[in-house]
């Protein structure tokens, strides 16, 4: 990516971005993990719009390495209308940079349009937020930016002179749609010191695959 690109953009993986002021889709059965990146490149408050209805919960001692729990701003609707109007009004107040919500169902076009026409608005706020859909099935939400698929991968760890000091994760990262780039692929690697719990002590890598 050529660097003057790069301020419309969050890096939040070496070597992966989403860009800024825009809609993407995220499904996958670690699709969470997302959020997690995303909330350690992006300052401030993070609005999460569910239902009450909804079983996804995120612990606050599992996260807390990642970010303040206290970040979190979960606003309940009753119905995915009343998820798509709380979003525009978030996003059209810029009190936030990152708004997330979990959608059931494939909102019409133009609920979508409407979004984007209010996400990529010029204001002179600095608060131009990136929204993220969580679907739990695999819809096509039409006017998006990007898709992305995300799932664990395999990743045992030898003994020997580890003895259990670290851990080590990995995730595959699928594009499998982007307005404006190609379809590609990564493996996530994140190894973690069990003697420690700072953020710090956790080391990222990607690599692409073809």
């Amino acid at each position: 990516m050529h660097p003057s690109e790069k301020e419309h953009y969050c890096e939040f993986i070496p070597s992966i971005f989403l860009k800024n002021k825009r809609i993407h889709q995220i499904l996958g059965p670690s699709r969470i993990r997302m959020l997690l990146f995303l909330a350690q490149k992006i300052s401030g408050p993070i609005f999460w719009i569910k239902s009450s209805k909804e079983k996804i919960f995120l612990h606050p001692d599992g996260i807390s390495p990642w970010l303040n729990p206290d970040r979190l701003v979960f606003v309940y609707a009753k119905s995915q209308i009343d998820k798509l109007w709380a979003i525009e009004k978030i996003i059209e107040s810029r009190s936030s940079r990152l708004i997330v919500a979990n959608l059931n169902k494939n909102p019409n076009f133009n609920s979508i349009r409407r979004l984007n026409l209010a996400i990529k608005s010029d204001t002179p706020s600095t608060n131009h937020p990136i929204c993220i859909f969580f679907t739990d099935c695999k819809i096509d939400i039409k006017g998006v930016e990007s898709r992305w698929f995300i799932k664990s991968a395999p990743s045992w760890t030898a003994l020997g002179d580890n003895d259990f000091k670290s851990i080590k994760e990995k995730w595959i990262f699928k594009r499998v749609y982007c307005r404006t780039n190609t379809i590609a692929k990564w493996v996530v690697t994140l190894e973690r010191k069990l003697l420690e719990h700072s953020i710090e002590e956790i080391t990222v890598q990607s690599f692409g695959l073809s």
